[in-house]
């Protein structure tokens, strides 16, 4: 970070006596200090604030009034950069001030010599702010007159700049602190961070704060659309879910919650330096999920968290846990009645029962202990007998009603019922009671594999099942207890977004050419979710010793349902790419099984020399012509009455001397022509016919070429067409 030094100063006094100064501190100076002149009331600094108390952050600034005459030397403020000058506002109190002092700031305080109060002076910050550029105001009258600067804390500025995001870790999550830290850093201020906020996590270490306590994604301050939040939105954000505010003083930021600002004074040390050159990262506090912490257990009696359970005669009571630090997981349990060992295990769900209970069990204690490596944790329940009924020495068993409860259902689903109840008679005691729960997706979900849901339950059978139709049944199968009974059970698991499956299918008809696939399957979410949209590509690829003419040779047919788009592509002259896209329509209307069906036709041309004349078409072997013909059409020499390519393969069409020379004629043009009817400069099996252009014979004798139809190399004559062109008559 650039370096500031102080260039001009102004001591002033407000109306109680106290010393103050203030500082203009210019970037890269390396001069003597030099004095200003203050008018009346030469420092001013204000805190924004409104009517909402809960407004997170409260920028300040600051006035300074200066008066100019003709002996005064400042510089010209409104021609500077941003951040060239640092505007600071000092108090000067006595030594025996920080001598006093509990923090200690005596030993971290500039001190120097003045002459203006004769002994050791301390001058602590009370604001810091840059000068800003377009607030400057210079009155343009004779000396002397007033100039005002006015500086900024920086807070406002935040909102040009983006959330920091750590490059280099960029799937790493860090705490609110980093993300706070690397904010102020913005500001271009070195100042130190006070926090008091009483809000904690349990066991957390105990110089952190409430920002160290939470853990965040890095994507967690991007839009929707992956875009960078502006860091004044984030630092808002951060604010405002812990109750705090921030603002400057003493050189310093304050982050405090708005419940302390009428509670205490703000004490906790300074965290770090917001600086970009001296930060002292606080030690990272360690994520839950990879700390073994110590699991906190929370005993069930008959479902419910309760610390007194009344029972009667001849009772069953089942005991579950929980570990309320879903952190770290318990590796051992043991129940223990009255203190001692009644059941142990290792790392499955803790359960117990106890039958038949009566009057003796009063007063029972029931305790459960979780442990790990971390340490340990329990909780108890006290068992009361109810006396309304007597003890009878061989009781009957009583009827009531037993509850069961979802306490727990994935996100984006529905379970009917949430509960079930059943009254039963004494003679029932013993029975099952098994009822059956339907898990059901909310709209624009589906859920995921039975496998990816678990269920838990204490004094119960849980079942889970299939029926095909969307939805998941979830039986729990409980024994009906004496005296009736409450119990509970969870599901756990994730759904997914609802997805749409789409097959195109394809149905190749071009001869010669294969489909590298003939079907694509697309499994999309509806609209207006962002991955609504589908696409995918198959090539066609023409056989041994064949190739693609032209991409319009080759045509893509839709269905007539209308879910896709093609488009065909050439990648070469053996490859032609056919490209389909679509988009699931919104809602599930359309149902989640979509097929759609693309044919494909054309043609595909051998790539060897043509051999013979196309079966079906004729060309002449004579062709008389008038001395001023100038163009011999294809219907004059050539039948081709089915469009059809002309020759077998690729071939040459040359004009040659009549008289059995090699020697081209230079008075015949010819022009191959496609079944579009654009010209080619050589002959395949896309030709359809031949136009010859001739120049006038001005002579009176005629004239003689031979039209030869060749292989590529003209080794081999195909066919031969003898051309007479008649000279001038009389």
């Amino acid at each position: 970070m650039a370096t500031y030094n102080p260039k001009f100063e102004l001591y002033f006094q407000d109306v109680k006596n106290r010393h103050f100064k203030a500082e203009i501190l210019k970037k890269g100076y390396d001069g003597s200090v030099e004095s200003l002149i203050g008018t009346t009331e030469p420092v001013v600094i204000e805190w924004d604030g409104d009517d909402n108390i809960y407004s997170p952050i409260r920028g300040s600034r600051c006035s300074l009034s200066l008066m100019v005459n003709e002996n005064t030397n400042y510089d010209e403020f409104h021609k500077s950069d941003e951040r060239e000058y640092l505007l600071r506002i000092l108090k000067h109190d006595s030594a025996g001030y920080y001598w006093e002092s509990e923090e200690g700031k005596w030993d971290l305080t500039p001190q120097l010599w003045s002459d203006l109060t004769g002994g050791d002076n301390y001058w602590e910050p009370i604001w810091t702010g840059y000068i800003v550029v377009d607030r400057f105001k210079e009155q343009l009258l004779s000396t002397p007159y007033e100039m005002k600067l006015e500086a900024i804390d920086g807070l406002g500025t935040l909102g040009s700049f983006n959330a920091p995001f750590d490059t280099s870790d960029t799937a790493a999550t860090k705490n609110v602190f980093y993300y706070v830290k690397e904010i102020l850093k913005l500001t271009g201020h070195e100042h130190n961070i006070y926090i008091a906020n009483e809000i904690r996590k349990t066991d957390g270490s105990a110089n952190d704060t409430i920002f160290h306590d939470i853990k965040v994604s890095p994507y967690a301050f991007f839009t929707e659309n992956l875009i960078f939040r502006k860091a004044k939105e984030i630092l808002e954000q951060i604010l405002k879910i812990t109750n705090s505010r921030i603002y400057h003083a003493k050189g310093s930021w304050y982050i405090t919650s708005n419940s302390n600002l009428i509670e205490k004074d703000i004490d906790q040390l300074a965290l770090c330096p917001s600086g970009a050159d001296t930060v002292v990262d606080p030690t990272e506090f360690t994520d839950p999920t990879e700390e073994v912490v110590i699991p906190i257990a929370k005993i069930l009696t008959n479902g419910l968290d309760v610390s007194t359970h009344s029972f009667r005669n001849n009772a069953t009571v089942y005991f579950g846990t929980q570990n309320t630090n879903k952190a770290s997981a318990h590796d051992s349990y043991v129940f223990t009645l009255n203190g001692s060992t009644v059941k142990s295990g290792g790392t499955e769900s803790p359960t117990y029962s106890i039958n038949n209970l009566d009057s003796s069990n009063n007063n029972d204690v029931v305790a459960v202990t979780l442990t790990n490596t971390a340490g340990s944790h329990a909780d108890s329940v006290t068992l009361s007998h109810d006396s309304s009924t007597p003890d009878d020495p061989e009781p009957d068993e009583i009827g009531g009603d037993v509850i069961i409860q979802c306490n727990l259902i994935p996100e984006n689903a529905i379970l009917t019922p949430i509960r079930a109840v059943a009254s039963y008679e004494d003679h029932e005691v013993g029975d099952t009671f098994a009822p059956t729960f339907i898990l059901s997706p909310k709209a624009g979900y589906q859920l995921r594999a039975v496998g990816n849901y678990s269920l838990a339950g204490v004094g119960q059978t849980l079942t889970i099942s299939d029926n095909s139709n969307g939805t998941y049944k979830i039986t729990s199968s409980v024994t009906l207890p004496s005296g009736g009974g409450t119990f509970g059970f969870s599901i756990v698991g994730v759904l997914e977004i609802e997805k749409f499956k789409t097959t195109v299918n394809f149905t190749n008809n071009v001869s010669n050419a294969t489909l590298d696939s003939s079907s694509l399957v697309f499994n999309s979410p509806a609209r207006p979710h962002p991955d609504s949209v589908f696409t995918g590509t198959v090539t066609l690829t023409a056989g041994t010793d064949k190739y693609f003419n032209s991409i319009s040779d080759i045509t893509a047919t839709i269905g007539s349902t209308g879910l896709v788009s093609r488009s065909l592509r050439l990648k070469s002259d053996t490859e032609v790419e056919i490209t389909v896209s679509g988009e699931v329509p919104e809602g599930t209307a359309t149902g989640t099984e979509r097929t759609e069906t693309v044919t494909i036709a054309g043609l595909v041309y051998n790539d060897s020399d043509a051999t013979a004349i196309t079966s079906g078409v004729t060309i002449q072997s004579a062709l008389t012509v008038g001395a001023f013909s100038t163009a011999v059409y294809n219907n004059q020499f050539i039948s081709n009455p089915s469009n059809t390519s002309l020759l077998n393969g690729r071939f040459k069409v040359i004009a040659i001397v009549h008289t059995g020379g090699t020697a081209r004629v230079n008075w015949v043009t010819i022009q191959l022509r496609n079944n579009l009817g654009g010209g080619t400069t050589g002959g395949n099996e896309a030709t359809r016919s031949i136009s010859l252009y001739l120049s006038p014979n001005n002579t009176y004798s005629a004239r003689y070429a031979l039209i030869k139809f060749v292989t590529l190399d003209e080794s081999t004559t195909i066919h031969t067409l003898t051309l007479t062109q008649n000279g001038m008559s009389f």
